[in-house]
């Protein structure tokens, strides 16, 4: 178990120089609460190790791990282990697709084609960039042949498209919320189109090396990156039945994402993702027009869609929100932006734990978390009480990720 504090010394040392700004930065809880928070799901669902990080108005106020990065070598969590983060990459490329938008190369309301031509056209709807962000494409899913993908190397998007390109569109396209990650690939390669660079080059240049995030990488699984946590899992890697409580965690053999590329083929740490939360605070680092977009349920034919551009965003009447979680097997990650608090909470994990279908660790705890550094006034509450109750709508198990 490790807990580290010299963000919370740089912290004092800030808030004895302009303690106006500090103080509104100042976390409600102790560190003991925090972590204490963060031990309860963690030891419940028997993981291995876990990483977690808050920031409030931009400014590192908790940052704290428990377990294993490498159980079988005894190496402990530190603050610069990477894990894998599985579908949070959705959300570098939501930003992405936003970024490509206000500079003027990505029309997000332009048929696909106009960017990736040998996508055909479907005759059940004209298919966007925006509606591939929001999940309203019709495009199917992973299936069954996932399987075969992990041991297959994809030098690009553009390798990608052929898995599923000809495939006609899922009954309600358009109309129906329908996760899929091949349409955040199609999505990734338009922008890698529009911009004129390949879309990791774009991701870099536009949102990692502004924002400093060294940690935070497209993995290769030829190379894997200094520091990398091995994964575990209390879920079959075949059938993906919860074992046995009595018996030992699966270890994950290494797999190759590529397939996933804009999808689900990152790794970072919890630092950095909060880091990148406090870029979406506020307007800045996205223009005003694109921060409101990424903050507002976009609608098609009247109907709302929960992921706006890699996002979840709260609906109308609650408290504004950005969520994005991640699953795949040895892997949970959460990340969640709460910019009416200026607060940001993430949270990660190398282990599919025991009852981690229930999103406890992804979703519940960042909430958990949040509310104990910065509780909200009572009307806020009884206001987004419903919204928070509402079920995940990412999958989570043999087509996760």
């Amino acid at each position: 178990m490790r807990q580290f504090r010299s963000s919370l010394f740089s912290l004092a040392l800030l808030a004895a120089a302009t303690p106006g700004t500090a103080a509104a930065s100042r976390c409600a809880a102790s560190d003991d609460q925090l972590l204490a928070a963060l031990r309860m799901v963690h030891e419940k669902q028997r993981n291995v190790g876990v990483q977690a990080a808050i920031h409030m108005a931009g400014r590192p106020v908790f940052a704290g791990a428990l377990g294993f990065a490498n159980r079988e070598r005894a190496l402990p969590v530190g603050p610069d282990t990477r894990f894998p983060v599985a579908s949070v990459t959705k959300a570098f490329t939501g930003v992405a697709a936003l970024k490509a938008s206000a500079a003027g190369r990505l029309d997000l309301d332009a048929p696909i084609q106009a960017y990736v031509p040998e996508f055909p056209a479907k005759p059940e709807l004209a298919i966007t960039p925006r509606r591939l962000a929001a999940h309203r494409a019709g495009l199917r899913h992973w299936g069954p042949e996932r399987d075969g993908l992990f041991g297959r190397r994809f030098a690009g998007l553009a390798e990608i498209l052929p898995l599923f390109k000809d495939h006609p569109l899922l009954k309600g396209a358009g109309a129906d919320y329908q996760y899929s990650s091949y349409g955040y690939n199609l999505l990734g390669l338009a922008v890698e189109r529009a911009t004129g660079r390949p879309f990791t080059t774009y991701v870099d240049q536009t949102i990692l090396r502004p924002l400093r995030l060294t940690r935070t990488r497209f993995d290769d699984a030829r190379r894997p990156p200094p520091g990398l946590a091995r994964l575990y899992s209390a879920y079959d890697l075949a059938t993906y039945d919860e074992i046995a409580p009595g018996a030992p965690l699966i270890l994950v053999p290494p797999r190759d994402y590529s397939h996933n590329l804009a999808g689900g083929n990152m790794s970072s740490t919890a630092e950095e993702l909060a880091r990148f939360g406090d870029a979406l605070l506020s307007p800045g680092f996205l223009a005003r027009h694109e921060f409101e977009q990424l903050y507002t349920q976009p609608t098609f034919g009247g109907e709302s869609s929960a992921m706006s551009f890699g996002f979840f965003a709260s609906p109308p009447g609650a408290e504004r929100r950005l969520s994005i979680s991640g699953a795949n097997p040895g892997i949970q990650a959460g990340l969640m932006i709460f910019p009416e608090r200026r607060l940001t909470v993430a949270v990660l994990s190398n282990t599919w734990g025991f009852g981690s279908r229930s999103g406890e660790m992804t979703s519940d705890l960042p909430k958990r978390l949040a509310e104990l550094c910065a509780p909200r006034p009572a009307a806020a509450r009884l206001r987004s009480t419903g919204e928070a109750m509402r079920p995940s709508t990412e999958p989570y198990g043999r087509f996760a990720g």
